[in-house]
């Protein structure tokens, strides 16, 4: 809960999560050609081209597996630059994750290594990947989305996030562990990210719906005036068990990301989209509401967070889902960045800020990719062991809100990579040359390391920055 009141107590009438919102669920992306309005027809006419680095130096490019490889996250040792990736393949309708790492210089990858010990026990959707991250002692942590079937959460059907780690480089992983708590109520779970502190509490961020489990196996949705939660899960002893899940915001926007990030200080700060209902309307679940990406931080581990704050007030009234989250990192001085996707009539893109004073406020948003419309594209944000900011994003430029090729899991886009300089985006060359989405990015030593899918493989591109020609 809160340390302060909010307008959403638990005195609240909670809002059902029903049947009506598991329909929203499995359509509201094709609501989104709502957002060209009576731009349909429009494309980025009128983009913001950033600065653009002259170089014309190639990146470090290579496979990392295909034959219907996809769903990947990656992390850089910042100190070494061994890049460690999880991915999924589907065969057969049955989808598995993978671990795979950098072993040498050039960036040669270990042998594939299956990470879930239940075979197929993966799901996929093309909205959120799996994620690794890896701590300071060199233990490897993955959480994925597990799914069994629900007429009543279809077509994705009932969503549980799971975790494994490896205690020996990636040669074998713990038998997957459920990120829930014995006394939490039954939720279905997904639009993950997790963190890890320097204490080595791990805090994992989901969007929650509740549910139930009826005596013949049967799930179906309860509470049918409960909201989408934001929440987080803490585990305290490596990852093996999990404490109570803290709802954070009961009326969270249905289907963005929670980004999770553990700060060195040993805050804990959490992104999501909020909905704030648009006078004289008074209820979130009700249109019209406006869905902007807020901030709340804790102080005591995520036990109780602060109220949010707005990163932007970017007032983007909508009635359906985005699917975009905004991913945090932190800098050596403490300062938080982050990057984000709005769709704002009068602004829609993707923005770049900074805060100085733990998310209570914010910089003036900086463009990355703005345009007359700007469907919803996925962007990664990374900082360098010199403080630079690195900022990866799809651009669909040219298509219009009637193509399909930008819908989350089909995305047809170029990956494009940028660094902020005094204030400025610097543009670099497009890390791809052909279809690619969901870019995910990485820093080490004089490395940045870009993460995309293709249409049938996954791909990594690494730039030495110290190494471009002019």
């Amino acid at each position: 809960m809160y340390k302060n009141s909010y307008i959403f107590s638990l005195d609240t009438i909670e809002m059902k999560f029903s049947m009506a919102k598991a329909a929203l669920l499995s359509t509201c992306f094709i609501l989104i050609l709502l957002l060209g309005g009576s731009q349909t027809s429009q494309t980025f006419a009128q983009q913001q081209q950033p600065q653009t680095n002259d170089t014309t130096n190639d990146y470090v490019s290579l496979i990392v597996d295909g034959d219907g490889s996809h769903g990947a996250d990656l992390f850089v040792d910042p100190n070494t630059n061994q890049i460690y990736v999880t991915y999924i393949k589907t065969e057969n309708d049955s989808s598995d994750l993978y671990f795979t790492k950098t072993i040498d210089e050039n960036f040669t990858l270990s042998e594939p290594v299956r990470v879930n010990d239940k075979p197929g026990d993966v799901m996929w959707d093309g909205r959120v990947p799996p994620q690794i991250e890896v701590t300071d002692n060199g233990t490897i942590y993955t959480l994925w989305v597990s799914s069994k079937e629900a007429p009543a959460f279809a077509p994705h059907g009932f969503r549980t996030l799971k975790m494994a780690y490896s205690l020996d480089g990636g040669e074998t992983f713990t038998p997957a562990v459920n990120v829930t708590n014995k006394d939490d109520a039954t939720q279905a779970k997904a639009f993950q990210t997790f963190d890890i502190g320097n204490d080595g509490k791990i805090y994992v961020g989901s969007l929650n719906y509740d549910a139930q489990i009826l005596e013949n196996g049967t799930i179906i949705s309860t509470d049918e005036e409960n909201g989408t939660q934001a929440s987080i899960a803490v585990s305290t002893d490596g990852g093996k068990t999990f404490n109570p899940t803290l709802n954070i915001d009961k009326f969270a926007c249905e289907c963005c990301n929670v980004n999770v990030l553990a700060a060195s200080s040993g805050d804990v700060y959490v992104s999501w989209r909020d909905k704030f209902p648009v006078a004289p309307n008074t209820n979130p679940q009700v249109d019209p509401v406006v869905r902007d990406m807020v901030v709340a931080r804790s102080s005591d581990g995520g036990m109780t967070f602060d109220l949010p704050n707005k990163i932007a007030n970017d007032s983007f009234v909508f009635g359906g889902c985005v699917h975009v989250g905004a991913p945090m990192v932190e800098d050596s001085k403490g300062n938080i960045h982050v990057v984000w996707y709005t769709g704002a009539e009068d602004h829609p893109g993707i923005y770049y800020a900074y805060s100085t004073d733990k998310a209570a406020s914010f910089s003036k948003p900086l463009p990355v990719l703005t345009g007359d419309w700007v469907p919803p594209l996925r962007s990664d944000i990374a900082v360098d062991n010199e403080d630079n900011i690195w900022i990866t994003w799809e651009d669909s430029f040219g298509l219009t809100a009637l193509d399909e090729k930008w819908v989350f899991e089909n995305t047809s886009a170029m990956i494009h990579l940028g660094k902020i300089e005094n204030g400025t985006l610097v543009n670099y060359p497009p890390v791809n040359s052909e279809n690619g989405r969901e870019p995910s990015i990485g820093t080490g030593n004089n490395l940045v390391a870009v993460l995309w899918n293709g249409d049938d493989s996954v791909n990594m591109s690494i730039l030495r920055p110290d190494e471009l020609t002019s």
